[in-house]
């Protein structure tokens, strides 16, 4: 059988490594590129794809920050120290429904309505997340097209970093069948008057994976 060219992988490249089938892409760096294999960097947070024979799937990042429409598939060869060998097996042209596959979370969430003057801050829960939005509740209601602040504490080295992230409503959902006069603590009932879906937008590539290794280290057990 004939190998895999890998020509318009460069050295130094971007790229996104996670386990077939799997959710959320981390970040590698193309090491080199001989005939069907490729050596990447370990990703900084450890997927469990990086282990020997697990078949796993690959995307380039482009400059943009959008991941390229060509999806490899491939087997992890052999483990280095700083490094890991994947063998492609095939590539296709592949688009997912969204940018990222969504993590069921509940997660605490802060944003802000740049349309108020106060610039009062309010805290809800997540329903799922990726890097590229998230469904969460609401306890106010907001426009479909609205445009809200978001602020995260991304992991950065042995700290954290306050990341400002744009988001789209898409859509907005009222809940029904919900006691809203009972409100015991911040966490009750009330903070599940609507369900938003939300679209995180203008993200460089240094923030997406920010968002990557903030939902991987709050959902992990």
């Amino acid at each position: 059988m004939d190998s895999i060219s890998l020509d318009e992988i460069k050295k130094d490249a971007t790229m996104g490594l996670r386990s077939k089938g799997s959710a959320i892409f981390y970040s590698c760096i193309v090491l080199s590129v001989s005939g069907d294999k490729i050596i990447l960097s370990i990703p900084t947070f450890r997927d469990p794809a990086v282990e020997t024979k697990r078949k796993v799937e690959l995307k380039i990042l482009n400059d943009s920050g959008d991941f390229g429409p060509t999806l490899y598939i491939g087997t992890v060869n052999e483990l280095f120290a700083n490094s890991v060998e994947v063998r492609v097996t095939s590539k296709q042209k592949y688009e997912e429904r969204r940018r990222s596959i969504r993590v069921p979370c509940e997660l605490r969430v802060r944003y802000m309505d740049p349309k108020n003057a106060d610039e009062t801050w309010y805290t809800t829960y997540s329903i799922n997340m990726s890097p590229g939005g998230m469904k969460m509740f609401s306890s106010r209601f907001h426009k479909e097209g609205d445009s809200l602040i978001f602020q995260f504490y991304v992991p950065e080295g042995y700290s954290a970093r306050n990341l400002l992230v744009r988001g789209t409503v898409l859509r907005i959902k009222k809940v029904t069948g919900i006691n809203y006069i009972h409100q015991i603590s911040p966490k009750g009932q009330s903070y599940r008057k609507y369900i938003i879906n939300v679209s995180f937008e203008g993200l460089s590539a240094a923030d997406y994976f920010g968002m990557t290794r903030y939902i991987y280290t709050n959902t992990r057990c």
